[in-house]
């Protein structure tokens, strides 16, 4: 399950990331898109830790760097976290302003209930 998107709606209602049994399940997380940190290459995966073993066994060699691992604390702070919800919130405001506005317009279909970024 890819969730790099997740974040982008207030509590992550559908996030499988907190689920204690992960068998046949894996998620991946990124920081790239909340945060804007494409250049760094940093997120994670979580699955049942034969998988992750796996993916160990089969992962080349990667060096993270030292901002990516500082971007990593830095954004799993309160803080971030604090943030990071409230931007959700505000951006699901912006996308109820959007989706009202295409509504009104005859030419364009729009997608009922939208929750994408």
């Amino acid at each position: 399950m890819d969730e790099a998107f997740g974040d982008c709606l207030p509590g992550e209602p559908e996030s499988l990331a907190g689920q204690p049994n992960l068998t046949g399940i894996v998620v991946i997380r990124s920081l790239t898109k909340t945060w804007g940190l494409a250049g760094l290459q940093a997120g994670c995966v979580l699955a049942a830790p034969e998988v992750i073993a796996q993916l160990a066994a089969a992962q080349p060699p990667w060096p993270v760097s030292a901002p990516a691992l500082t971007a990593c604390i830095a954004t799993a702070s309160p803080a971030a976290l604090a943030e990071a919800d409230a931007w959700a919130r505000r951006l699901a405001g912006e996308r109820d302003y959007l989706l009202a506005r295409l509504a009104d317009m005859s030419a364009v279909r729009v997608v009922p209930d939208a929750s994408a970024s």
